[in-house]
């Protein structure tokens, strides 16, 4: 696995982190210091703002559902495929990739040469 690519997808992990559970920490923050305010007054959130957490929870977990059946039928499959008769021998197979210096074979001629 490349360095670089690792480093972005961990700084990309952290910022997301950290943006998704700022904002809800803001909001909550924001209720709590007026609900000081008044005195400690029971403040309720409106209705239409539950009634749209209650919806992306619910979506949430639909969601949610969806891939699980998803990857299980993925599972599935998979082991389906791994008892396929391919229809040749596979046992005692040996297979290797060659890198070519691109610098030096970097014609069709000179990698033909080479192979």
């Amino acid at each position: 696995m490349d360095g670089g690519v690792l480093a972005f997808t961990f700084l990309v992990a952290v910022l997301t982190s950290l943006l998704s559970g700022t904002a809800p920490a803001l909001a909550a923050r924001e209720t709590v210091v007026g609900s000081l305010k008044e005195g400690g007054a029971q403040s309720s959130v409106g209705r239409g703002r539950h009634g749209m957490r209650s919806l992306l929870i619910v979506a949430q977990v639909a969601v949610s559902f969806v891939l699980l059946h998803w990857r299980g039928a993925d599972a599935a499959q998979l082991h389906e495929l791994q008892h396929v008769d391919p229809g040749f021998q596979s046992e005692n197979v040996l297979t290797m990739d060659i890198a070519l210096d691109f610098v030096k074979y970097n014609t069709d001629d000179k990698q033909r040469a080479f192979f």
